[in-house]
């Protein structure tokens, strides 16, 4: 059993991919299982999702099993990932990102004000040793805001077009994830969406919209995504660019 970073692949035809949650030292944690044709269990960890990579014949109480006797590692792991964005988020940054570009932070001193113009993000604040701190807490304030008028809108736009109707749309700030659905027809979307261009935001809002049919990563998931949203795989790809930014 192998315990490491990388991308995953889909699901072995003939068993769907399922996600499942277990509780490590406390902390609930969710994770998706795919099985194929290997001999081998292997736990992947990526910024955004736990993967446990299994043989056909793996039970789901194996690899509860697994994961249990791996915990201490796994929380290390994550535990590591969290502390580098929080690492990040405390350093004075020069520019945020707006719907995949990065626009320049002009910030002066005065009373608390955050907004876009003419490509910048123009700041007014207390100069201090914590007006970084300040600074990151409008601007996620602001793409909180941007996110609640636009998201909700745009998910029900994408899902009248291709006859995928949510029944309720929630947006909040999530820390690894994009966003997540139920097979209720709920769909979270992290306001963070907002920093992607609009091509990834979309893709985003259409895989979760495809989870309310098949809440896994099937056969059934993979093609019903690829009906609606042309080159998936090059998607998927330039979503991982921006996941630290999360």
């Amino acid at each position: 059993m192998a315990l490491m970073g990388g991308s995953g692949r889909r699901a072995a035809k003939g068993r769907a991919a399922v996600q499942d949650r277990i509780v490590l030292g406390g902390r609930e944690i969710r994770y998706e299982i795919v099985w194929s044709n290997r001999t081998t269990a292997e736990i992947q960890l990526e910024p955004d999702l736990l993967r446990v990579r299994c043989p056909m014949s793996a039970t789901r109480g194996r690899i509860r099993g697994i994961l249990a006797r791996h915990g201490d590692d796994i929380l290390r792991r994550l535990g590591g990932i969290e502390a580098e964005r929080r690492r990040r988020r405390a350093r004075p940054r020069e520019s945020f990102l707006y719907r995949g570009r990065w626009c320049q932070i002009v910030a002066t001193e005065g009373k608390q004000s955050f907004g876009l113009k003419n490509g910048k993000f123009v700041v007014s604040t207390t100069v201090d040793g914590r007006a970084h701190e300040r600074i990151d807490a409008a601007y996620r304030e602001w793409i909180m805001g941007r996110a609640l008028s636009y998201l909700p809108k745009r998910a029900r736009l994408l899902g009248d077009r291709h006859g995928i109707w949510p029944s309720r749309i929630t947006v909040r700030q999530q820390a690894t994830r994009w966003g997540s659905a139920t097979s209720k027809g709920t769909l979270s979307l992290n306001s963070m969406l907002m920093i992607l261009p609009v091509r990834l935001s979309d893709y985003a809002i259409l895989h979760e919209l495809c989870h309310t049919i098949y809440p896994n990563h099937s056969g059934e998931f993979w093609a019903l995504l690829e009906s609606v949203y042309p080159n998936v795989k090059r998607a998927k790809e330039d979503l991982k660019k921006y996941a630290d930014e999360v």
